[in-house]
């Protein structure tokens, strides 16, 4: 089993206490011994792909999220994510709740962590408090972004925040697929590709999610989100007819090229 640099035992450890999950407690969800857990987490004993899976459905954080806060220690010598995950949990569980509900929404990537990155500098930058956006502000907020009619102001938050009304029973389309679907991409993409069997595997996950993007988009085509038919920017049915497929292909290319050397 391929293993990771002590820097995850640091991110398991900040989440751990960040959830205020004990030590105890996380050994009963992960089946791992509380020595084993504490070596993990200060850097005694490296921790495995297998076993980042695991920690992370404990915690309830994709495996995909603390592999990119790894990614950002890696580069920075710290991770800002980390630093204040407070923040980031909440604006994430918004843009996943738009990106899975609001049927047609528009954005400007398919990466949810990129995406909550991208609107917390936006906030930062403008100075507005994220303890106190909502969640219909961000739906506002990404009109406005796409639009290129940015105006993120504090009295704008306010108008918003007070007057924006959503109809909770619209543009449910396809919730449940679509969250299966973004969790078994996100897993793919971040999977331990050493050995000859994990690429096999790969390869036939890709071709099942390749079918499964295709099919979840025909539906969503024939279910436009009628509040943001007017934005320029591209639907979200794009985004599964042919975004996704593009890039599992070119996954699928890259394990090829990895075997072959």
């Amino acid at each position: 089993m391929s293993e990771l640099p002590t820097r995850y035992g640091t991110i398991i450890k900040t989440l751990r206490k960040y959830f205020n999950i004990t030590q105890s407690k996380l050994s009963k969800k992960t089946g791992f011994s509380q020595n084993t857990i504490s070596n993990h987490e200060n850097g005694k004993r490296n921790i495995g792909f297998n076993e980042i899976e695991t920690y992370s459905k404990a915690l309830g954080v994709p495996s995909y999220i603390v592999h990119r806060i790894s990614d950002e220690i890696k580069e920075k010598g710290y991770s800002p994510t980390l630093n204040d995950f407070s923040i980031f949990d909440k604006m994430y569980h918004y843009v996943k709740k738009a990106y899975y509900n609001e049927g047609d929404i528009y954005f400007s990537s398919i990466d949810l962590y990129d995406e909550t990155i991208e609107l917390l500098e936006l906030l930062k930058e403008k100075k507005i408090d994220v303890n106190k956006v909502s969640y219909e502000y961000v739906l506002d907020l990404y009109k406005q972004i796409v639009s290129n009619d940015l105006d993120v102001s504090k009295t704008n938050y306010e108008t918003l925040a007070k007057n924006r009304k959503l109809n909770d029973n619209e543009n449910n389309v396809q919730l449940g697929e679509i969250v299966e679907f973004q969790e078994n991409y996100f897993e793919l993409m971040s999977k331990n590709l050493d050995t000859y069997d994990d690429r096999k595997k790969a390869l036939e996950e890709i071709e099942g999610l390749k079918e499964q993007a295709i099919k979840i988009g025909e539906r969503l085509r024939l279910a436009p989100n009628k509040q943001y038919e007017a934005i320029k920017g591209e639907p979200m049915y794009k985004l599964f007819l042919y975004k996704y497929p593009d890039r599992l292909e070119a996954q699928k290319n890259n394990i090829l090229e990895k075997g072959n050397n």
